[in-house]
């Protein structure tokens, strides 16, 4: 049996991307990156005056809930524990923004999937853990020291 000749050549084409859909891809998924690593950097550069507990009761920025404006010994050590999630979740979406950035032929969709469920997660989990902290520090009786 003879093979069409075109068919062949069909067959080994990788795919139908011209070149410049392909560096509009690359550029795509590096300004992706950048906006992933600025973000992170941002939530780190807010988590740590946080763990520090150098950011007193305000209406702007911190763990807000009526529990914590309230009483300032429980303000301090909600916003270090809540600072410590942040700062992790902008750790790991550094992370897996950057390992993925080098995985060959990823698409810039589950590129930016994967890496915006991990922000968005880990945001989710912060909360979550955050509150349950809260709950436990302000139902505990308080022992004297």
């Amino acid at each position: 049996m003879v093979e069409d000749v075109h068919a062949v050549e069909r067959k080994r084409l990788p795919s139908p991307c011209t070149p410049l859909q392909l560096k509009r891809e690359v550029i795509t998924i590096t300004t992706l990156l950048i906006l992933f690593l600025i973000s992170s950097a941002i939530l780190i550069g807010i988590s740590i005056p946080l763990i520090q507990r150098r950011v007193g009761p305000n209406p702007f920025y911190s763990f807000r809930v009526r529990r914590t404006m309230e009483d300032p010994k429980v303000w301090y050590p909600v916003n270090a524990y809540s600072g410590r999630r942040l700062f992790v979740v902008g750790v790991l979406v550094m992370i897996v923004a950057t390992a993925l950035y080098f995985v060959p032929d990823i698409d810039v969709a589950v590129y930016a999937s994967l890496v915006g469920v991990i922000a968005i997660g880990g945001l989710i989990v912060a909360v979550v853990q955050s509150v349950r902290y809260l709950n436990r520090l302000t139902t505990e009786p308080q022992t004297p020291f």
